[in-house]
């Protein structure tokens, strides 16, 4: 299968290769279409780098890739069913083009046996850190009551960067100095617009003078059953 480089226009056609790398398992269920998009847009995520991704084709459909995480030396290594032969390519592309000085090193599924024997004999050794996936039924009782003084409402993390950004400044203990906030992230900012994002599916905490409190979205997509 002929390998080549990740463009700028292939964003699409790669989300459709991971929404099918997870439709028959959840081999791969850690490193999903709705995790590419959201580091896509991340503002820590290296933008500049993306032609290192590495995809191989057959017939003008991507069946396997090795995807850098944020920066070079951990990232994703996967093939659609029936193109397994291909992850020794892709494992040692991997290794080449997208690590870093200590090296490169990607999440196997437990239950991945064939994957886990390839990376060992390309010489990986497993290490002690690990990825946790949780999964939730749709059938749950999902209700929910808010402290006193607060209400649920929408927040476009777009329309509302300000706000939105605030309230991840001290959600990840950045403190509430909000002049060192606004030096920090320089505002005015643009905002970061993901293709697929879904305002509607996103919720805010909002107590009575209309601070955010807290946050909560997902993306969907109508193809997958997660």
């Amino acid at each position: 299968m002929p390998l080549r480089n990740y463009k700028e226009e292939d964003y699409e056609t790669l989300c459709a290769f991971l929404i099918g790398l997870n439709q028959q398992n959840g081999m791969h269920i850690n490193w999903n279409w709705a995790r590419w998009e959201w580091m896509y847009e991340h503002p820590e995520f290296d933008k500049s780098l993306t032609e290192s991704i590495g995809l191989w084709e057959d017939g003008g459909r991507i069946v396997g890739a090795a995807i850098y995480d944020m920066y070079f030396g951990e990232g994703f290594c996967g093939a659609l069913p029936g193109y397994e032969s291909l992850y020794p390519d892709i494992l040692a592309y991997a290794y080449k083009e997208l690590r870093d000085e200590n090296g490169f090193g990607f999440a196997v599924c437990d239950d991945d046996e064939a994957l886990i024997e390839t990376a060992e004999k390309a010489g990986f050794v497993k290490t002690e850190q690990s990825e946790n996936i949780l999964r939730m039924p749709l059938d749950h009782d999902y209700s929910s009551v808010l402290p006193e003084g607060y209400a649920f409402a929408e927040l476009d993390p777009v329309k509302e960067l300000y706000d939105f950004q605030w309230l991840l400044w001290q959600g990840f203990d950045h403190g509430d100095d909000r002049a060192e906030f606004e030096r920090e992230n320089d505002f005015p900012q643009i905002p970061y617009f993901r293709v697929h994002f879904n305002p509607f599916l996103s919720v805010a905490a909002v107590d009575r003078a209309g601070e955010k409190g807290s946050y909560c979205c997902l993306w969907y997509d109508e193809k997958t059953d997660y």
